[in-house]
């Protein structure tokens, strides 16, 4: 098993993508359905930063891009439709 980088400039996070695409459109749906798009049947490894006492990037269970940008949204105050 190969080990995963503890680099954070190896990563993008879903944040900054959310940002980088609301920049692009006039709502957070349009964003967040562009991204989607993007994304559709394609395998995204996604991982989780973790900072405190033991700081790491970990694997997420989960690679369900839209979970996770509805967990990014709903964290930062941005509105989905869905």
């Amino acid at each position: 098993m190969s080990e995963i980088s503890q680099d954070r400039d190896d990563y993008v996070s879903l944040y900054d993508l959310m940002e980088y695409a609301r920049a692009k459109h006039n709502s957070d749906s349009e964003a967040a359905q562009d991204l989607l798009d993007l994304a559709e049947n394609k395998n995204i490894p996604l991982f989780k930063q973790y900072g405190g006492i033991k700081p790491r990037i970990e694997p997420v269970s989960s690679t369900n891009l839209l979970n996770e940008l509805n967990a990014v949204v709903r964290s930062n105050d941005m509105e989905l439709p869905f």
